[in-house]
């Protein structure tokens, strides 16, 4: 069930809004109605996916609406409506990302085609972060062995951002890196087989773990026949 604003200091828009779309069977729900971008103050706790707004509004119009909105949703997808032809407007909507942009008087049947269409990219898009999120210890992991490998100004640049989207608090003064080889892997590999030998290194990583929980902050990441402890 996808929840539904609408902001417009007409009344009569916002209720013909509301009582013209099928929300039922787009499994949606209005769950906020607004006269002014200004009341956006009194909105419950309820995430928001959808808002459907109008530009010119008392208090705050619906551009600095917008801006707010995304703060608590960066998913939640805008479809801005007004009543004024303004290249300038559907300029501006685009540069803050909105899904669309509609001319007043509202056509209801086209309003609904791009209400579903929005609501099919807020699907897309949670899938893709799903499937990026069960991806997240292998992006945790490539971000460690770069961190190791690249050279400061490159890594600088390319990891960046990568620490707080990992939420790694990394403010210590220095950090000790440590470089473990097992010199007789081929040997232990053909002796009790892959699957073993795997079991083996993750127990002796886990060791590792448990005698610097103490220590701050601990990754290990895997490097052929061994692995760096940093």
């Amino acid at each position: 069930m996808k929840n539904v604003l609408i902001a417009d200091d007409n009344i009569f828009i916002v209720e013909g809004i509301n009582n013209n779309i099928d929300w039922k069977q787009l499994n949606a729900q209005v769950i906020e109605k607004l006269n002014d971008g200004g009341s956006i103050q009194k909105l419950g706790s309820e995430a928001i996916d959808l808002a459907i707004a109008d530009i010119e509004m008392p208090g705050m119009n619906g551009f600095e609406l917008a801006n707010e909105l995304v703060k608590w949703n960066p998913q939640i997808k805008i479809i801005f409506i007004s009543a004024f032809d303004k290249f300038e407007y559907a300029k501006q909507a685009l540069r803050i990302g909105a899904f669309d942009y509609i001319e007043k008087p509202i056509d209801y049947a086209y309003l609904t085609k791009k209400i579903k269409k929005a609501f099919e990219e807020i699907d897309h898009e949670k899938n893709v972060l799903e499937i990026i999120e069960k991806s997240r210890p292998t992006i945790l992991a490539n971000f460690f062995y770069k961190l190791l490998h690249l050279k400061s100004d490159e890594a600088k640049y390319h990891l960046e951002k990568y620490p707080e989207y990992f939420g790694l608090k990394l403010n210590f003064n220095y950090y000790t890196c440590i470089k473990i080889i097992i010199e007789n892997a081929e040997e232990i590999k053909n002796q009790t087989g892959i699957q073993r030998y795997y079991v083996q290194q993750f127990d002796m990583q886990n060791e590792i773990i448990n005698l610097t929980k103490n220590m701050g902050i601990c990754y290990i990441v895997d490097d052929f026949n061994g692995f760096f402890v940093s």
